[in-house]
């Protein structure tokens, strides 16, 4: 799903799937999100409608979703408005 997406790339410090939450932080600027996390920076996609910071390249560079509707990975069960990470 791309229609209506915003998306920022970043370097991450690993190569992260689409659907997996990440925050700011680790080796690189962002890194994955864990269960004590309480601010995720958003939801890596495949696309986006608008790709800003298209331009950065190399490795374990990510789309991270800010703004839309995205699929993500969850372990377990989740309700509205449940912060996952």
């Amino acid at each position: 799903m791309t229609q209506a997406v915003v998306a920022t790339k970043f370097q991450a410090d690993a190569n992260y799937g689409a659907g997996t939450a990440v925050m700011f932080g680790g080796n690189n600027e962002v890194t994955l999100a864990t269960p004590q996390t309480t601010s995720i920076a958003g939801i890596v996609v495949a696309d986006a409608a608008l790709m800003l910071n298209n331009a950065l390249s190399g490795a374990n560079v990510v789309a991270v979703a800010t703004q839309g509707r995205v699929m993500c990975s969850i372990v377990g069960t989740a309700a509205q408005g449940d912060l996952i990470t």
